[in-house]
């Protein structure tokens, strides 16, 4: 506990503790309890001993001239295991120690405290004298032993202790260069602390000082006055510390700077624009609230803010009066300003306390020197009542989500009694409003010297403003359901909006309106407002379930109803009765594990050798997710004890409390002795949530604003601390001293990030929600990490290539580097979210016990929520590469960047624990993973190359690539080269081949080339037409970007342009690398990056305090430089220090400094250049609607700005659309939700040179919009992109963008589609820098695979040829159907309806490749353009049904055809410029086919028309056939087709088809009859073939019969044989008759058979008429006739 106190210390409060006013350990503790060897006599006692009387007797060694008195309570304890008539066997025994002490007990003169209230630059800390001194304390100790179990135990400790200290002060203050003053007064200084063995300390303390200085002047008397406040010297918020002195120098100026604040009905606006459109994520609220609380508020809050400025002006007219009449007396004062301090009236002390008569109005005025400011503070707060009635439905709302789980307590389908508890509660609307107004000053020196009203600069500020509603019970008692009594519940529900973060604006001097050009009010509708509101409940109350009575309370919690997460209602409840369940859970969340390398198993990486080394790079869980292990055990054995004694147990809360406990180890918090200042614990109170907060003293804590706390339902002003869970009653179990893990903790490089822990009972399940952050802090040989795709290139020939450059008169630089120096910084994070769950309903509660294993793991759950992780570094190197063969090659600021990860993609299904054989198992095969991976290093080479005959010099880049390192193919290695070198000197070398691209194919179109007729493509000018693709413009668009960013970072300071140069580069060009791993991520940052931060902090923070405010994270009365060595101090946790450092907020509690992160340092000015360049991306984009077009206006500072609005364009606000208008992402719902301001650059400049790799990146971004213009009524190009989690199964791209479809409900938002020109499957666009023989190779290339077409203006004429064509074919067509009747006699009308039918598809394939090379030797510079690949095919099909009436009749027609055509340039490849002719040497090819298949309304027929052309070019050549198929009932064929044909061979008639199928059709059982035409026309020659096929089937008995008659004519066989026989064989059918017609010929079948038999064959001799039986063996027979 001492040195629990020393480590709170005093804040500002130097050279002194509250261990100095009462150590407890040596003033209390042991004068009570004694030295060591005398509580060993107590413990060795053989006789009697009372302990009181002991104790007693030691009060008077204890310090205090009063002795302290001694309470103690005996009692037996009655619990609930005793049996009838048996005693009690439990004692308890509680001593309470209650003291005081005076000044008189201490040596107050030994005391010698100081203070620093002033700024430590320029004043002298106060030196304090105690004059009084006044402390109370009280200790408990409760005792408890229990005689059966011979346990006894030390319940929980609690102190308290208060002390309040009266001080005077004699100070000398400097008030100018040369003016000191003397000033005295009396500073109060009070403290109260608490302790507890559950949950430490709880502390605050305040001090209140005031002091003058006077002297006389004349008859008049001089004075000044300082007046120090601080409310909490324990919080980061700066005390208040006022210079109280003559206004009449400044009352003017400050009259001017209040003319700003104009409030009209901007309210309105507000509360409509900020909570009306979040208002549908909180559905409990009504639509109506907003519109409630204007009608209650908004008038009120008007009248009042135009009141106080009323006020403040009449006030300062006063001063001025006041003042003109003293200067009328003609008080002269002195220059170095010892005369000009105040008369009587006429200090702003006095002007302060005249404006605050008003009712809600707070108001401190005069010189803030920690601020630099002369200037008034105004805080207004009202409250109006608001009618409960408006929250009546949020009520009913919120209840109903309580239905679920009341079966469990036995109020199923009970309506809750909300009119009982919404007449119990208050309910207000309120307004608050914080202004400042006045000048700013260069420090308090200008201001008494008068040097502050040369120039004043004048200012007013709006510190914060807020509207909501509220409606509160704060304590709830009343029948909730019937029969279940709520006692001492709480109910709390709010909502309104608040401004995001103060807004200050300067004033012009002249008529004080604000600098920039608008109003105070029309400013407003500009500033960020947030909604937010809170639902907090806890309903207490005891219910009978199963025969037992227990305690439940019903929780209702949303730390924000205006967020996505949802509503959390649920049930509090003792868990000991369901522990097997709650312990199944807890082991299934505790076995939890990441290992990347177990998920993603053995993988190559290309060629870096990470794979088994893999889960190094990533934090390991396990220390944390232990925890839960260690949590469980403990419930288990708290369980067991309450079985034993009878007690409740633990309720779930305190599980979820004990959770949190053991996984953030609080009880293994180290001293910088026990571990080395490499191992830093955070501090993540803010981040916990579901703290149990009733077992816990909560410090008080203002506002992060600085001022008054806010309504206690703002999530800022909330504080969460954790109790041990065993504040339960009778918890005899000993939690395990875990700093026996101090060693392995020590050596750990994992830091904790964030932590949240849910659980409790919804109504269907019971529940445990974790979410865990982790990063690394530190990795062991980073520098041979980094350094492996550097030593990728001695496994390649391309350094090998490019050594030839240095043979052929390179002139090498010598380095003086002798190996590689590697500046690094990493990150190294996971997020794991992942919810164990059991499902049950209510009225299911008393059947746990009951439950066996099996139906336990039946309904027991784990759901894999978002887990995802990621390693990211980036090196900045110099020095010597070593290459083999090669020899030393010198670097110089090179950067290698390079980052992988994984993670899942949807929320995965419930996976239920009998399914389960491992969780790591699970894990891997359940969730859906996507892996992502990446690389880009750039090596300025040390060397030069000039060529002859141009003023041309260029160092090369060696540039390593690779955009998936998850491959087992090496990265690109490629030569880059900057641009600057490349356009030098009037040699633009990149432009002249982009030229020679777009001019290369425009020399194709304007070639007379081949016309087709019939065909698809006209001239090839009718696919370079539709893509318009002029390449000309790209380098004007990349330079004119590039520039305008440069020009941009280079209006920053040097020390910020350090900064952005130090920056890690995030790849953001690949949104999932910003997605993945740790929610709030430690990043590593290099060695150079924490110098250049340290020295910062370290300048700025000489002293332990700053501004009266003790620096946070740095021990009481140490510095920040003493505290942390140079470069080694963990930089999360100084990221308010590193605001106010570097000039982005005024203290370290100020809204920008808790928000501040370190991007801000890494992102350039977005001055009024660029910010110009970026919102015309935004307004060219038409896809975004002209929202942009709004910003026509600018800023006083020249930045765009809406002049209706006056919102000024801002950023940070459209980062979404910025994305998307940047080709970063392809919609703006897809951008990614981590991409900052600092990512815009190294998005859309991979490199910090403008080289060329930067370029070929921007253009495949770039190139994406014209690519979709021109495919305006083409075709859409596959895109390959992974689908998981899209709602689309393919993506493609086409005139409308990209279809990627939506995200899926359930998607992680981790993988945003990434969309370049290398993912669309149809196009390739790329520059390539090679080396050969010499000589570097420039090639730019544009390659186009189109398939799938379908080219409506270009291919118009294809369809009329295609029209013609069937048209034509209908006269063939029509010869042969005549046959078929007058049905089908109009074939050509046929094929004309379907030719003309809107479903005809046209499809068009076309492949082109063009390129351009351009070859840089010594000696020349030589163009080529060359086309590699020029093709298209054509296909038109039709493959859909419809109907078509002809004749009269409707007929139904399934068609498929195809037509196809294709045309393939023969002098591949050709250079266009060398052979322009080659572009019309083609060949020609193509083919049709058709099938048709016909059916008509009443007829039994089914006809199928095919025809086919291998060669269309000759389309007077034709196959066809017709095909029919009829259902018949054909009886013996072969007889009806005998007569068929002797009747028309005895007539002499023709024997038609439709003749002989009506002679077939006449009395014949049920068959089937096919009909076949086929033949050929050419040349005028048709012929034809007609095959008709038919089949008939007999009975096995119908055929015997006929075999035995005509067996009988040869051998007679008695009956009985046959009936025999037809008893072996299947009594189905003997067999199809097949009957084949071909015109001239008739054909028939018939067989049937058995398989073996033996049976008896009786066979009557023929005139003997004797009978002869045969024994028949493995007989068979087969009968066949035709």
């Amino acid at each position: 506990m001492v040195s629990g106190l020393n480590d709170i210390g005093l804040g500002p409060v130097a050279s002194f503790s509250w261990n100095d006013v009462l150590n407890l350990k040596d003033n209390v503790f042991d004068p009570l309890f004694g030295n060591a060897s005398e509580r060993n006599a107590w413990i060795n006692v053989t006789t009697a001993l009372d302990v009181k009387a002991q104790l007693e007797e030691n009060l008077n060694s204890i310090i205090g001239a009063i002795p302290p008195e001694l309470t103690v309570t005996c009692a037996l304890e009655t619990t609930d295991d005793l049996e009838e008539g048996e005693e009690p066997y439990r004692f308890g025994m509680e001593f309470e120690l209650s003291g005081s002490l005076a000044g008189s007990d201490l040596d107050l003169a030994s005391f010698t405290p100081s203070i620093n209230v002033l700024p430590e630059n320029t004043y002298d800390p106060f030196q304090l004298t105690v004059d009084t001194l006044q402390a109370n304390y009280q200790l408990t100790i409760p005792l408890t032993l229990d005689g059966k179990r011979r346990k006894f135990k030390i319940g929980e400790i609690a102190i308290s202790f208060n002390s309040s200290l009266d001080t005077s002060v004699m100070q000398v203050i400097p008030l100018t260069d040369t003016v000191s003053q003397n000033f005295q007064g009396t500073l109060q200084l009070n403290g109260n602390l608490s302790y507890s063995s559950v949950s430490k300390w709880a502390y605050m303390a305040n001090f209140q000082a005031s002091l003058t200085a006077a002297t006389s002047v004349g008859t008049e008397v001089a004075n000044l006055g300082l007046i120090l406040e601080d409310d909490d010297l324990y919080d980061n918020g700066p005390p208040t510390v006022i210079f109280d002195f003559d206004a009449c120098d400044y009352t003017d100026l400050i009259k001017t700077s209040i003319e700003a604040l104009t409030f009209t009905d901007e309210i309105n606006s507000i509360v409509d624009t900020s909570l009306v459109p979040v208002l549908s994520r909180a559905p409990f609220l009504p639509a109506t609230f907003t519109d409630n609380i204007k009608a209650e508020i908004v008038s009120a809050a008007k009248t009042k803010v135009n009141d106080v400025k009323t006020a403040v002006i009449m006030q300062i007219d006063a001063v001025i009066t006041d003042c003109s009449r003293r200067r009328l007396r003609k008080i002269e004062v002195n220059p170095d300003g010892s005369q000009r301090m105040l008369s009587g009236g006429l200090k702003f002390g006095d002007f302060a306390t005249a404006i605050q008569v008003i009712d809600g109005v707070t108001v401190t005025a005069g010189l803030f020197p920690a601020r630099s400011e002369v200037a008034v503070d105004v805080l207004i707060n009202m409250e109006e009542d608001f009618d409960k009635a408006y929250f009546t439905d949020a009520f009913n709302s919120i209840f109903a989500e309580l239905g679920a789980a009341q079966a469990m307590f036995g109020a199923a389908s009970e309506l809750p009694n909300v009119s009982a508890l919404l007449h119990a509660a208050s309910s207000i609307v309120a307004f608050d409003m914080s202004i400042s107004f006045g000048l700013r000053v260069e420090n308090a020196f200008s201001v008494f010297s008068g040097d502050a009203r040369v120039s004043p600069d004048l200012f007013f500020r709006l510190n914060d403003m807020g509207i909501f509603a509220e409606a509160t019970v704060l304590s709830v008692d009343l029948d909730i359901f019937p029969g279940i009594n709520v006692q001492g519940g709480t109910f709390a529900l709010s909502a309104g909006v608040r401004v995001a973060e103060p807004f200050e604006g300067e004033v012009s001097l002249t008529d004080g309106t604000m600098a920039s050009g608008i109003t105070f009010a029309q400013s407003l509708k500009t500033i960020a407002f947030e909604a937010y509101g809170k639902l907090e409940s806890s309903l207490p109350f005891e219910a009978t379930i199963n025969d037992f009575t227990q305690s439940l309370t019903i929780k209702m919690e949303d730390d924000n109803v205006f967020d996505s997460v949802q509503l959390l209602v649920k049930v509090d409840f003792p868990v000991c009765p369901v522990v097997s369940i709650v312990d199944s859970l807890l082991g299934k969340l505790g076995s939890l594990s990441l290992s990347p390398r177990n998920i993603l198993g053995p993988v190559e990486t290309a060629g870096l050798d990470l794979s088994d080394t893999l889960d190094d790079y990533f934090p390991n869980l396990s220390q944390f997710i232990d925890g839960i292990l260690e949590a469980k055990n403990e419930l288990f054995h708290l369980c067991a004890e309450a079985a034993e004694t009878g007690d409740v147990g633990p309720l779930l809360e305190d599980v979820i409390t004990t959770l949190i406990e053991d996984v953030l180890d609080v009880d293994s918090l180290f001293t910088a002795e026990e571990c080395s200042s490499e191992r830093r614990h955070r501090a993540l109170e803010a981040r916990i949530h579901n703290a149990v907060t009733s077992h816990t003293m909560s410090r008080v804590s203002r506002d992060h604003r600085g001022l008054r706390s806010l309504r206690k339902f703002h999530p800022d002003a909330l504080s969460h601390h954790a109790p041990r869970a065993r504040h339960l009653r009778y918890n005899h179990f000993t939690r395990p001293p875990r700093r026996r893990h101090l060693t392995e903790a020590c050596d750990s490089t994992e830091l904790l990030d964030g932590l949240s822990i849910k659980g409790g009972y919804d109504g269907t399940r019971i529940f445990f929600k974790l979410e865990l952050d982790v990063s690394k802090e530190a990795m062991s040989d980073l520098r041979d990490v980094i350094l492996k795709p550097i030593l990728l290139l001695s496994e390649t020939d391309f350094m090998q290539d490019l050594s030839h450059l240095f043979i052929d008169g390179a002139s090498i630089v010598d380095s003086v580097f002798d190996n590689i120096e590697a500046d690094i910084s990493f990150s190294a994070g996971a997020h794991l979210g992942a919810t164990v769950g059991f499902e049950l309903q209510g009225e299911e509660f008393i059947q746990i016990p009951s439950m066996t294993q099996a139906q336990i793991a039946e309904r027991a759950f784990i759901q894999f929520d978002d887990i995802s992780a990621k390693f990211t570094t980036t090196a900045r190197a110099s020095g010597h590469m070593d290459i083999a063969g090669i020899g030393n090659i010198g670097i110089e600021n090179a950067t290698i960047t390079f980052a992988f990860g994984l993670g899942i993609v949807e929320i995965s299904e419930k996976i239920y624990f009998n399914n389960i054989s491992s969780t790591l198992l699970a894990l891997r095969e359940n969730a859906v993973w996507q892996k992502v991976g990446v690389m880009d290093v750039t090596l300025p080479i040390l060397a030069s190359f000039d060529f002859d005959g141009i003023d041309l010099t260029i160092s090369p880049i060696v540039s390593i690539t690779s955009p998936d390192l998850f491959t087992p193919d090496y990265p690109n290695f490629s030569v880059d080269l900057n641009l600057e070198d490349l356009i030098a000197d009037g040699e633009d070398l990149i432009g002249s081949l982009l030229s020679k691209l777009t001019g290369g194919m425009v020399d194709i179109a304007a070639t007379d080339g081949l016309s087709f007729s019939g065909g698809p493509f006209g001239e090839i000018q009718g696919i370079l037409d539709k893509f318009g693709l002029d390449f000309n413009d790209l380098m004007t668009k990349f330079k004119g970007q590039y520039d305008v960013f440069k020009a941009d970072l280079l209006t920053m300071d040097t020390e910020m342009q350090n900064l952005f140069n130090l920056r890690p580069i995030s790849l953001p060009r690949f949104p999932s690398i910003l997605q993945i791993g740790s929610k709030s991520p430690s990043m590593t940052y290099s060695l150079d990056l924490n110098y250049l931060l340290w020295d910062k902090l370290a300048a700025k923070f000489p002293n332990p305090t700053f501004n009266g405010v003790k620096i946070p994270n740095i021990p009481s009365g140490s510095t920040f430089a003493v505290a942390f060595p140079r470069g080694d101090f963990p930089v999360e946790l100084f990221l308010p220090h590193i605001a106010v450092a570097f000039g982005y907020a005024p203290s370290f509690s100020h809204p920008k400094a808790l928000s501040f992160s370190m991007d801000k340092l890494f992102m350039p000015n977005f001055g009024p250049d660029l910010s110009i360049k970026l919102l015309d991306s935004l307004r060219e984009n038409v896809n975004l609607n002209g929202v942009f077009d709004r910003f026509s206006g600018f800023s006083v500072s020249g930045i765009p700005m809406d002049p209706d609005t006056f919102e000024v364009f801002d950023i940070e606000n459209y980062l979404p659309e910025l994305q998307f208008s940047l080709d970063l992402a392809p919609k703006v719902e897809f951008a990614a939700p981590n991409f900052r301001a600092s990512d815009l650059f190294d998005a859309v400049f991979p490199t910090s040179l403008p080289t060329l790799q930067s370029f070929i990146s921007f253009m495949k971004k770039d190139i994406m919009s014209k690519i979709q213009i021109a495919l305006d009524g083409l075709f859409e190009a596959k895109v390959n992109v992974p689908t998981a989690g899209l709602s689309v199964d393919a993506v493609s791209f086409g005139e409308d963008g990209i279809n990627l479809g939506e995200w899926t409900e359930f998607n992680n938002k981790l993988f945003p589609p990434m969309i370049n020109v290398d993912v669309v499957q149809e196009f390739t666009f790329d520059i390539n820098v090679e080396v050969d023989d010499g000589a570097l190779i420039l090639t730019a290339s544009f390659e186009m695979h189109a398939e799938g077409v379908n080219p409506a203006q270009t291919l118009a004429d294809v369809s009329t040829s295609l029209n013609s064509l069937l048209a034509d074919s209908g006269d063939e067509f029509q010869s042969i159907a005549s046959a078929f009747g007058p049905a089908f006699d109009s074939s050509a009308e046929l094929f004309t309806s379907i030719a003309d039918s809107n479903k005809t598809t046209l499809l068009l394939d076309a492949n082109l490749k063009a390129g351009v090379q351009l070859s840089l030797s010594f000696d020349a510079i030589d163009f080529s353009t060359s086309i590699d690949q020029l093709d298209m095919a054509f296909v038109a099909s039709i493959t859909d049904t419809f109907d078509i009436d002809i004749g009269g009749s409707n007929i139904q027609v399934a068609p498929t055809i195809q037509l196809h055509l294709q045309a393939q340039n023969t002098a591949l490849p050709f250079d266009v410029v060398q052979t322009p002719s080659a572009v019309s040497k083609f060949s020609f090819s193509g083919d049709f086919e058709g099938i048709v298949v016909i059916g008509m309304d009443g007829v039994p027929a089914e006809i199928s028309l095919r025809a086919y052309s291998p060669y269309l070019t000759q389309i007077d050549s034709l196959d066809f056939e017709v095909l029919l198929d009829i259902d018949l009932v054909p009886i013996r064929a072969t007889v009806s087709g005998m007569s068929f044909l002797d009747e028309a061979i005895a007539n002499s008639t023709t024997a038609t088809v439709t003749g002989f199928l009506n002679a077939i059709t006449a009395g014949c059982s049920t068959s089937s009859l096919s009909l076949s035409l086929g033949g050929g026309y050419n040349k005028g020659e048709l012929e034809i073939n007609v095959v008709v096929d038919m089949s008939a089937s007999r009975t096995v008995r119908e055929a015997l019969k006929s075999l035995q008659t005509v067996l009988s004519r040869v051998l007679p066989v008695k009956q009985q044989f046959f009936d025999s026989i037809s008893d072996k064989i299947s009594q189905s059918s003997y067999g199809d008759i097949h009957a084949s017609v071909l015109v001239n010929h008739f054909e028939a079948t018939a067989s049937f058979g058995s398989s073996a038999f033996s049976l008896d064959l009786p066979i009557t001799i023929p005139n003997v008429n004797t009978a002869i039986n045969f024994g028949l063996t493995d007989a068979s027979f087969s009968v066949a006739f035709f």
